[in-house]
């Protein structure tokens, strides 16, 4: 997952066991994703499974209507959906699409590039200050980028973040963004993103939604569940950021 620069940090337990205890608490959120991948004693959000949960379901049944050469997963943590996408989809001419995964820890990179070879990873921040000279080398040109379940976590930057995401897609190319919204009822962001309208309207300042899916998987608890498909919008004939 990526992280949220410029956010109160909490203090994590030395060495918690409990991914929860990095993500957040009290709250606010703590956003050591590094830290939680080194020391969660579970895998975190259970990615494992999810990779194949109805959410991941829709996911690839909304990608398997189109073909990709070439495909970024941001925020991929260990990979497991990343590896799923290399599994399934195609590109134009029917061969295995290339898929590349993103994230802010390197614990999570490195596990993740183990555990799925057929894959690539790499290091990469989309609110780091320092973006345009530390962005990967492999993170530009893609026919599609895809976010799953992270924009809670760049909220206070959701502009930036967003911006930088479409920027890692060719002209032409097209997104994938998924997101569940939490149980409760506040939440760290929802001065953001308050509702799915709120979802839609930021999401349409990068592209142009063809495809918009809410479910509510009892699962869950009910909550909406928003999938995001189409097309990027142009840059104004500027590179993308």
């Amino acid at each position: 997952m990526l992280p949220l620069h410029g956010q109160a940090r909490v203090t994590v337990p030395d060495r918690s066991k409990d991914y929860h205890d990095y993500v957040f608490k009290d709250g606010k959120l703590v956003g050591d994703f590094e830290g939680m991948y080194r020391y969660s004693e579970e895998v975190p959000w259970h990615q494992d499974a999810n990779a194949f949960d109805t959410i991941a379901d829709i996911d690839i049944a909304i990608l398997k209507r189109h073909r990709f050469d070439r495909i970024c997963d941001v925020g991929c943590g260990l990979g497991h959906f990343t590896a799923r996408m290399k599994r399934e989809l195609v590109g134009p001419c029917g061969q295995p699409s290339e898929v590349v995964g993103l994230d802010v820890s390197p614990t999570a990179v490195e596990r993740a590039g183990a555990l799925h070879p057929d894959c690539r990873f790499a290091v990469g921040d989309l609110l780091s200050p320092d973006w345009p000279t530390t962005r990967p080398a492999v993170a530009s040109g893609y026919d599609l980028v895809v976010m799953r379940g992270v924009l809670w976590y760049v909220v206070q930057d959701l502009g930036t973040a967003l911006a930088r995401f479409a920027g890692l897609a060719r002209d032409g190319g097209a997104a994938l963004v998924t997101l569940s919204f939490p149980p409760s009822r506040t939440w760290v962001g929802q001065d953001t993103i308050g509702s799915q309208d709120e979802l839609h309207r930021h999401l349409s300042t990068v592209m142009d939604i063809a495809y918009w899916c809410v479910e509510r998987d009892a699962k869950h608890g009910g909550v909406p569940l928003c999938h995001a498909f189409g097309p990027l919008r142009p840059v104004d004939g500027r590179p993308r950021p």
